[in-house]
């Protein structure tokens, strides 16, 4: 029997410079957030490194400061 595995978003895995295209950064900002852990990516082989768009984005929400009023 064949289980389908539901992906989370719209599926759609990003490389490091398509991040930082999205994000308006460096590839080097991308790496370095991935480092700290602050947010949240695939190893997919021995190099290979894939981000989910929106858990990326929901990870970087997360960590917004909301003003003080």
């Amino acid at each position: 029997m064949i289980r389908k595995i539901q992906r989370l978003g719209n599926g759609r895995l990003l490389t490091g410079d398509e991040l930082a295209a999205r994000l308006g950064e460096s590839e080097r900002i991308v790496t370095t957030l991935r480092h700290k852990g602050i947010i949240p990516y695939l190893k997919l082989g021995h190099r290979t490194i894939r981000y989910n768009e929106a858990a990326v984005m929901a990870a970087l929400e997360k960590r917004q400061v909301k003003a003080i009023k």
